[in-house]
């Protein structure tokens, strides 16, 4: 062609005509509509949380601006996006604003659906269209991505993997131009972007007339294995080889009954029905176009690479991996119709809304349970975290700097690097106000992890200096001393005294802080805190010796 620029290729769909303008305002409206009412559930769900698990590893070692901080892998993945965002939210707002992140994470969600929703109209009635992005905007199922900002990662990748589509649909150079920035905005998020780079690549591979268009998904691929070769890690193991097909079938299934909101026993049906619906249409066409290759291959992809890498955890239906499969199976949904204009009679298409609109609603009634209860479970752990963090930082500079106050909801918290991370950005723990209207088991554990950053420990001793002798009445021994600041010698007699101290909360909690064995003595030394004096109950069932100030 003498170099001039080849003409952009044909598009086969047929063209909306009528009204269409009057259309497209309703669609956007009645998403609008939906969206909005999602970002107030999502909101409300998650309210009271705080950063939790990875965003920890993010809070105390990837605040220092370098670039090893933005490239470095987490899990795998390269997440230079989640982690730019993140930097602006604590440079922003500190890390006592967790909304911030919150909002964010949402408005890629609705972004998202928003996207799917423009490459759905071109394949699907916009009834259709809207009743599976609605069902999208409150997939329950997928709290953990909808919840959790740190699922930034997958929502990016989701948005710029799906705006690829979108782009490519244009079949022009600015539509490639965009698709190529779209594909590099989803790897650079995570590694769901990687399943977007192959299916894409599919697509053109197999349009033959357009190889030379390949330069769309070759250039994202290079900026990939360039920070594959200086950051990346492989996590497929050789071992989960034979473990891929029973785990893609598994999470098939777990992102079909998302879709339903009835769980994965549900999805083993509706994945088996979009199989026979894929068969049958390629047996009545004759043929499987490239867009149905690219969006099949697609959750192949993501599923396969997810098996070798997990499959030994046996979680296919995670929370975590339902949001991008549920997505993907709506894409094959949409690409196996391909026309905007069908159902064409009136009593068919009657049929097809009524069917969309009952799956919508149970859709919902499921999704919604499954996201309140997701919300639930993250405010819990957060409720404990945030009052530990706030016993942690009353120890201050006397805690051990590798101190961790929770090993099972924050075990990425060590005391050092995270007082570090509260003198630079600010505090997200409860104050102290807050702390005291707590519930008391909540309080109980952050009395203990006050005990232990303080490093207070029973150690033997000997009774000297000014002692009380409590008597035992009735086969009872009690005492109570509350004080700022403390140091107790405790002489068992002939049984047992259990020693309870307590600080923040409002009762002794069982069991015990420590209980001194008969016949021996211990030293008990309660330094003075912010958070006012300590209360100390001892009990036992013979009398027992008390020395100290």
């Amino acid at each position: 062609m003498n170099g001039a620029e080849a003409a952009p290729e044909a598009d086969s769909r047929p063209a909306r005509t009528t009204g269409a303008g009057t259309r497209t305002a309703i669609v956007w409206i009645a998403f609008g509509a939906a969206a909005l009412l999602a970002f107030v559930l999502l909101l409300h769900v998650g309210r009271g949380l705080t950063w939790f698990f990875d965003e920890w590893d993010w809070v105390q070692g990837r605040r220092t601006g370098s670039l090893d901080d933005l490239l470095r892998n987490h899990n795998g993945h390269l997440i230079a996006v989640p982690i730019l965002l993140y930097k602006f939210s604590w440079s922003a707002f500190g890390l006592g604003n967790y909304t911030a992140m919150r909002v964010l994470t949402i408005a890629f969600h609705i972004a998202t659906c928003a996207v799917l929703l423009v490459w759905l109209r071109r394949r699907v009635r916009d009834e259709l269209a809207l009743g599976a992005v609605v069902v999208l905007l409150f997939l329950g199922y997928a709290w953990q991505d909808l919840l959790w900002p740190s699922q930034i990662q997958y929502l990016g990748s989701m948005l710029g993997g799906i705006a690829a589509f979108v782009f490519l649909d244009r079949r022009d150079r600015t539509g490639d131009v965009l698709a190529a920035i779209a594909l590099t905005f989803s790897i650079a998020c995570s590694g769901i972007g990687l399943p977007f780079l192959g299916a894409v690549g599919l697509a053109l591979v197999l349009r033959r007339s357009t190889w030379r268009r390949l330069w769309v998904v070759l250039v994202p691929l290079a900026l990939y294995g360039v920070w594959y070769v200086q950051y990346g890690e492989s996590q497929a193991k050789r071992d989960n080889l034979h473990l891929v097909a029973g785990y893609v079938e598994k999470a098939g299934a777990a992102g079909a009954g998302a879709l339903v909101g009835t769980g994965m026993s549900t999805g083993h049906a509706v994945i088996a029905l979009i199989l026979v619906t894929v068969v049958v249409t390629v047996a009545v066409r004759r043929r499987i176009s490239p867009e149905l290759a690219s969006v099949l291959a697609l959750p192949l992809l993501f599923w396969g690479l997810t098996a070798l890498s997990r499959a030994q955890q046996a979680e296919p239906g995670a929370s975590r991996y339902l949001y991008p499969g549920a997505v993907m199976l709506v894409m094959i949904l949409g690409q196996l119709v391909d026309d905007p204009e069908w159902p064409r009679t009136v009593r068919t298409r009657l049929v097809a809304i009524g069917v969309t609109g009952v799956v919508v609603v149970v859709s919902l009634v499921g999704n919604v349970d499954q996201l309140r209860q997701g919300g639930t479970n993250l405010r819990e752990i957060s409720t404990y975290v945030k009052a530990e963090l706030a016993a942690v930082e009353l120890a201050g500079n006397r805690v051990d700097p590798a101190f961790r106050p929770d090993l099972s909801r924050a075990p990425q918290i060590s005391a050092g690097t995270y007082l570090r991370a509260v003198h630079d950005l600010g505090s997200p723990a409860d104050s102290l106000a807050t702390l005291r209207t707590q519930p008391e088991e909540v309080r109980a554990a952050a009395d203990r992890v006050l005990l232990d950053a303080l490093g207070v420990q029973a150690h033997p001793a000997t009774a000297t200096g000014e002692c009380t002798t409590v008597p035992a009445d009735g086969g009872h021994a009690s005492q109570d001393v509350r004080a700022d600041s403390m140091t107790l010698v405790i002489a068992a007699g002939a049984d047992p005294v259990d020693v309870s101290v307590r600080n923040l909360a409002a009762t002794f909690a069982a069991p015990p802080f420590v209980t001194v064995a008969p016949g021996t003595t211990r030293s008990l030394e309660l330094p003075e805190v912010a958070s006012g004096p300590w209360s100390v109950h001892l009990a036992g069932s013979s009398e027992f010796t008390i020395c100290g100030t």
